[in-house]
């Protein structure tokens, strides 16, 4: 069995606390001197967005989904009309970026949750971490999950909420109940 972990964080996202929390897992395992790796999300992002795209079309007339994504519209809103905008925010997005590139142990390229799992041989563990990463669509996408790991590779969680005080619907409780019982 491989000795190098696979970490599961949000390192992609343009903002700072899911950089910093995803680099200070990092931290803690180099600091432990345990191999570890970031899995790259880059060939995974088609299975993932069709996944979030179906979910939302799902509650599209739900107010809350609404509400909770009105913030996203305003910011695509945004930058279509405000070049200036959208150039400060390509700017910030390119620094996240290359802080990504050049600070984090990543994976190479995956194309499918299928491959991913069929490489999991190549790691001793998945560790997923962050807040709110189980969110109801994130839970349904299976990512976060760690659902395409297979049976007998080491699944555990650091500080992963679900970022809601009820799952909506009994098929998504099911799944929930499914990948915890497997963490």
């Amino acid at each position: 069995m491989a000795q190098k972990i696979a970490l599961v964080t949000c390192y992609f996202q343009h903002n700072y606390g899911s950089q910093l929390q995803a680099f200070a897992t990092q931290k803690f395992f180099d600091d432990i001197h345990v191999l570890n790796e970031t899995i790259m999300i880059d060939g995974l992002k088609g299975e993932i967005n069709k996944a979030k795209y179906k979910y939302f079309l799902s509650k599209i007339f739900d107010a809350n989904t609404i509400k909770d994504k009105w913030a996203t519209v305003k910011k695509v809103i945004a930058k279509k009309s405000n070049h200036t905008y959208a150039s400060h925010l390509m700017e910030r997005y390119n620094m996240f970026d290359t802080f990504a590139q050049h600070e984090f142990h990543l994976s190479k390229r995956y194309g499918s949750f299928a491959e991913l799992g069929k490489a999991s041989n190549d790691y001793q563990m998945f560790v997923v971490g962050s807040d709110q990463l189980w969110t109801p669509h994130d839970i349904l996408i299976g990512y976060h999950t760690l659902s395409f790991v297979p049976n007998g590779v080491k699944k555990i969680s650091y500080a992963t909420s679900f970022g809601v005080k009820e799952l909506p619907t009994a098929h998504i409780k099911r799944k929930a109940k499914k990948f915890l019982s497997d963490m």
